[in-house]
């Protein structure tokens, strides 16, 4: 039998049952109804679809606490910095180096000019304690200078020889001449150094007349008359030279000041004076007791 298709029915649209388990479920219009042509024929019949709303509604989840919440990321998902990024951080890190330089340039600049000024400084504090005080002098280089070459003392009380230049202490030449003499007079024993020539005193006036130096002939003549007149005596000599003595060695006060200044700069105290004539007394000097000049023992005066 033919197949009659059953006419399609409009759901009702009507208020909503207020009863929860009970809905109304519109009927689907494709569904199509097959009518049986005997008892024992049954044909399928297509079933409605259960309606979403008629299903028990679900319990909502629970909220989960924030505290709780654990975010979770992958190392994967974070995206590759791109060039243009990587050049400006490298132009950030260029333009700060840059900063630096300067600021050290800058630093290295105001040292540097501190430095000369503190050169200067102290050039002039030289210059001008330079011109106040002098130049400074090392005392242990005029050793050779203010030690007499005999004792290497200080010549506290230096003699010079007028023969030759050299200086001596006063007590050292004694003691040098006093050695020449006591070797001469043990070939001459009658020799007497305080006793001048008889003719001695008619020959000096004769060289002290002023016709006498405009004739040089002359003079050269009565020299060798006072030498010839003139009875043997030691021949004193430098002590260090070796320079024949002829003449009386003088105090040298340029010397004694200059010995003098060095010691007390150097925290020396200079000895106190002590005349030839007790030096002679106390035995120390070897030249001949009771004369009234330190020298007049060796040296006759005319």
């Amino acid at each position: 039998m033919p197949v009659a298709r059953a006419p399609s029915k409009q759901p009702r649209h009507g208020p909503l049952s207020s009863s929860p388990h009970r809905s109304h479920n519109p009927v689907d219009s494709d569904a199509a109804v097959f009518k049986p042509s005997g008892d024992d024929v049954s044909l399928p019949v297509k079933k409605r679809k259960d309606n979403v709303a008629s299903r028990p509604k679900s319990k909502p989840k629970s909220a989960i606490p924030l505290g709780d919440v654990i975010e979770i990321s992958s190392d994967d998902d974070d995206a590759a910095p791109s060039q243009a990024s990587i050049i400006a951080d490298l132009r950030r890190q260029l333009k700060k180096t840059k900063e630096e330089n300067t600021r050290h340039k800058h630093a290295y600049e105001k040292a540097h000019r501190e430095l000369t000024d503190t050169r200067e400084e102290n050039r002039v504090l030289q210059t001008s304690r330079r011109h106040e005080k002098g130049k400074l002098v090392d005392t242990t280089q005029l050793e050779d200078n203010i030690n007499c070459e005999i004792c290497t003392a200080r010549m506290w009380s230096p003699h010079l020889l007028p023969d030759c230049g050299h200086a001596f202490c006063q007590s050292c030449l004694r003691d040098w001449f006093s050695t020449i003499q006591a070797q001469f007079m043990a070939s001459n024993p009658h020799y007497d150094g305080n006793q001048p020539s008889p003719h001695s005193a008619h020959i000096q006036m004769l060289l002290s007349n002023p016709h006498t130096f405009h004739r040089p002939q002359i003079a050269q003549q009565i020299a060798q008359l006072l030498t010839a007149y003139q009875p043997p005596r030691p021949d004193y000599s430098c002590p260090t030279c070796r320079e024949p003595v002829k003449t009386r060695p003088v105090e040298d006060f340029a010397l004694k000041a200059l010995v003098r200044t060095i010691a007390s700069a150097a925290g020396e105290n200079s000895p106190t004076k002590t005349s030839a004539a007790s030096v002679s007394r106390r035995g120390n000097g070897r030249g001949p007791i009771g004369t009234s000049g330190p020298w007049d023992g060796f040296f006759p005066r005319i």
